[in-house]
Formats: C-alpha cells, sequence, structure tokens
C-alpha cells in the first residue's frame, strides 16, 4: 500500500512539473525581439527587448507624418518572428502660406512639407516688416503672412529762400516725386524734381535758391535785334538777332536771360561773308565759270562752221 501511495504522489509532483516545463519550452520557443523599425513611424507604447508568442504591437506615426492610406499599423509575433506592417506615413503638407501684398515667396526644391520652409522676398521699392520666414510645423505655417512696406526716404530738407512746391501725403514713400521752386527774385540751380529711390534716399541733392541778377543790353557788331529790344533785361527775357548784309550769323539767332546775368545760348556774332565760299555754297561758284567755258566753246565751234 505504502508503494502505491509513493508511486501516486511521484506522479502527482512530475505531472505539474512536466506541464511547467513544456510551458517553459513553448514559451522560449515562442519568443520574438525588438519589433522592427519603420520609417517615420513609432511604437505605441513601451518597449520591450523581447516578446512572447501572440504578442501584436502597433506602430503610428511620427509628428509631423501622417498615413498615406489604411494599413496595417500592428504586428504579431508568431513563429518567433514578427508580421509585416503595412503602414505608410509621409510628411504632413502645410499648403499654401498666404499670399503677400507687394512680394512673393521663395519655395524650397523639396516643396511645402513638415520640416521645410519658405522665404519672403519684397517687390522692388519694399521691405519687410518683421520676420520673413514662415515654418511647416505639425499643425501648419507658424508665425504671420509677413509684410512688405513701401520704402521711406526721410523727409526732404528746405531750401534757402525756396521751398517744396509739391509734397504728396505727410510721408515720403519709394517714387514719391518732390518738386522745389524759388521765391521770387531768385532762380533755381540744381534738379527742380527729387526721388525717393528703392533704397531710401533721394536721387538728387536738393537744389539752390541763387538771387536773380539783370543781363545786360546784349550787342552784335555788324548786326541788329530783331526781337526783346530793350536796354536791360529780366530773367527769362528773350533777343533774338540777325546780321547785317554780306555778314553770315555765327552762332544762335536767339538768345535767354538766365538767373545769373548771363545769356543762354552765347551772344552771337556777325562774320564777314567769304565770296569764294559763302556766296557761291557748294561749288555753285564753279559750275557757273565751267559752263561760261563750255558755252564759249559751242560759239567759237559754230562761227567756224558758218565761214
Amino acid at each position: 500500500m505504502s508503494g502505491s501511495r509513493n508511486s501516486t504522489s511521484k506522479a502527482v509532483f512530475i505531472m505539474p512539473l512536466c506541464l511547467g516545463l513544456a510551458c517553459l519550452v513553448v514559451m522560449v520557443w515562442g519568443q520574438c525581439g525588438p519589433p522592427p523599425q519603420r520609417p517615420n513611424t513609432v511604437l505605441t507604447g513601451e518597449g520591450r527587448p523581447d516578446y512572447v508568442e501572440g504578442a501584436v504591437v502597433r506602430y503610428s506615426c511620427q509628428v509631423g507624418f501622417t498615413k498615406t492610406k489604411a494599413g496595417a499599423a500592428s504586428i504579431t509575433c508568431k513563429n518567433k518572428a514578427w508580421s509585416e506592417s503595412t503602414l505608410v506615413c509621409v510628411p504632413k503638407s502645410c499648403g499654401s502660406p498666404g499670399e503677400i501684398l507687394n512680394g512673393q515667396y521663395v519655395y524650397p526644391g523639396e516643396g511645402v512639407t513638415f520640416g521645410q520652409k519658405v522665404t519672403a522676398v519684397c517687390d522692388k521699392g519694399y521691405q519687410l516688416s518683421g520676420s520673413g520666414v514662415r515654418n511647416c510645423r505639425d499643425n501648419g505655417w507658424d508665425g504671420s503672412i509677413p509684410q512688405c512696406e513701401p520704402v521711406k526716404c526721410p523727409d526732404p530738407p528746405e531750401i534757402q529762400n525756396g521751398h517744396i512746391k509739391y509734397l504728396p501725403g505727410r510721408t515720403v514713400t519709394y517714387s514719391t516725386v518732390i518738386t522745389y521752386e524759388c521765391s521770387a527774385g531768385y532762380y533755381l540751380e540744381g534738379d527742380r524734381d527729387s526721388v525717393c529711390t528703392e533704397d531710401g534716399t533721394f536721387n538728387s541733392d536738393p537744389p539752390r535758391c541763387k538771387e536773380v541778377k539783370d543781363c545786360q543790353n546784349p550787342l552784335v557788331k555788324n548786326g541788329r535785334k530783331v526781337a526783346g529790344f530793350g536796354h536791360s533785361y529780366k530773367h527769362n527775357q528773350d533777343v533774338s538777332f540777325a546780321c547785317d548784309q554780306g555778314h553770315r550769323l555765327d552762332g544762335s539767332s536767339s538768345v535767354t536771360c538766365q538767373g545769373n546775368g548771363t545769356w543762354l545760348p552765347p551772344v552771337p556774332k556777325c562774320l564777314p561773308i567769304d565770296s569764294k565760299s559763302e556766296l557761291n555754297p557748294g561749288g555753285r561758284a564753279d559750275s557757273l565759270g565751267t559752263a561760261s567755258v563750255l558755252l564759249g566753246l559751242v560759239t567759237s565751234v559754230t562761227l567756224m562752221l558758218l565761214s
């Protein structure tokens, strides 16, 4: 009886032991290593160095990436190997960064997807106000649409004995034209108009207003006035000339009194006419002489034949 009891006790002890060893063998045989890494994905949950038979893990897209289509995001440990996932993650697109007034964006060659950036460039005569860069983030474009404002020039300087005749608006911006004018009794020396350029400066220095001087009576030897008679002349008054007979005009026939007391163009001269070159311009005198000689020869030949 005692031997039978011992055998039964051993059998009861050995059976669980065998089952436990069998389970251990099955567990060891069915273990998988770490799940494979997939592009642009992360494992959900905490990773382990090994997984038992039948273990399931899931993937999700990294920040800034999205799946292209419905695919298997989970894999299973089976016979010491992981099943294959068909999850595909691609960078998110941020779309249009918005329209810039008086400017445009410079786009990267890779497109406007997560991690890329665009840079704003303003048109000629405009400049950026604030940052000109926008980055494509996980939730879209960061920052705000860049602003391109007109380039500004400093206030135009006033001039002595003159004033700014035309100044549109209170702020001088790119391409604005200002016009100077002198007070009565003064004439303007320099550029009357000044333009605000793209670099924020004026294209010319301010002019100067100088006191007007009268012009002296212009006299032309061997000539005479035909318009603008007088003995003293004011700024912008004109005088016209003609030469006496036997003389030619050397210079302009009309001159204008300048503010500095000089004539422009300079007062002309009346020079004697050269009979050889002036009376018969273009060689007409030589042509007449040749014709006279030919006529004389014809006459002589005609008389010889008649005799």
